[in-house]
């Protein structure tokens, strides 16, 4: 090893130790200056909510109380809003103190909870740049929600046309009941479905795919570049054409090794495409 390599390693290890050393200061000092700031809206009516964080948590609950917007984090380094506007509920977080370089290893949750009157809403739309989603017992006639860099997870959601998009995140998805369809994609993580009611489509580039289900007679399409897709199903298709492609891997389809069965007429069509990966179909 020459001898400007040895500073050049020396350099960058001590830049390494300033940077640790620095970040427990920063954490110790945000830890501090931590606080919860909240927002009570009444007597606004709304029909669609719209929400868009730079870097928080975001959790939507119903309540039987007025709506209420609760941040809890650095106020030093956020701007929040919160209003009603047009007959939407529009919530927004703002990161005002980005930094080029961040040092900080350790991690400093902020939290975004709202809690707005259970209803049937004409909209709801997440975006969240850095964070994970939690959304339980909602309905909406159109739902969407997409992160970055963070799990999505939605429990008892009733919607016509739900579309939840990762970027670098897992999907759990658990009783969702969608009149139309239910779409989900993510660049990097898994996808989770459980008791899905509608036409289902799911794209990840690298995890797998899983679907419990209590039947399969409805249109339904999978796709990974990288990684297994697995449906367990109550009660065996009836009116279902299955397509199965896969590159590397084995297939068992209801205990066939078929790439490609008709079942009934064939009206509802089953895609599931692997590169790297088996896809399996069975009853439960």
């Amino acid at each position: 090893m020459s001898k400007r390599t040895g500073i050049i390693l020396i350099l960058a290890s001590l830049l390494v130790i300033i940077g640790i050393v620095g970040s427990a200061a920063t954490y110790k000092s945000s830890m501090a200056l931590t606080t919860t700031e909240e927002t009570i809206i009444e007597n606004e009516e709304y029909s669609s909510i719209k929400i868009d964080s730079d870097n928080a948590e975001v959790e939507l609950l119903p309540t039987n109380d007025v709506t209420k917007v609760e941040f809890t984090g650095n106020p030093s380094d956020y701007l929040i809003s919160s209003e009603v506007k047009e007959g939407s509920l529009i919530v927004t977080v703002e990161n005002i103190n980005k930094k080029l370089f961040n040092f900080n290893f350790f991690t400093m949750n902020q939290a975004l909870k709202i809690h707005v009157p259970e209803k049937e809403y004409q909209l709801i739309e997440i975006n969240n740049n850095n964070g994970r989603i939690s959304v339980n017992d909602f309905k909406a006639i159109d739902f969407s929600t997409k992160t970055n860099n963070g799990e999505i997870e939605l429990t008892n959601i009733n919607s016509s046309v739900l579309n939840v998009e990762a970027d670098n995140g897992s999907i759990e998805l658990d009783n969702i009941s969608a009149s139309e369809s239910v779409s989900t994609s993510t660049k990097n993580g898994e996808i989770n479905l459980s008791d899905i009611e509608g036409e289902i489509f799911g794209r990840t580039n690298n995890g797998s795919v899983s679907l419990f289900t209590t039947d399969l007679d409805r249109s339904i399409e999978f796709e990974t570049n990288n990684g297994e897709i697995v449906i367990e199903t109550e009660n065996e298709p009836t009116n279902t054409t299955f397509l199965i492609d896969v590159d590397n891997g084995e297939v068992d389809l209801l205990g066939d090794t078929s790439k490609n069965k008709v079942i009934g007429n064939g009206d509802h069509l089953i895609k599931l495409t692997t590169d790297n990966g088996s896809i399996t179909v069975k009853k439960k």
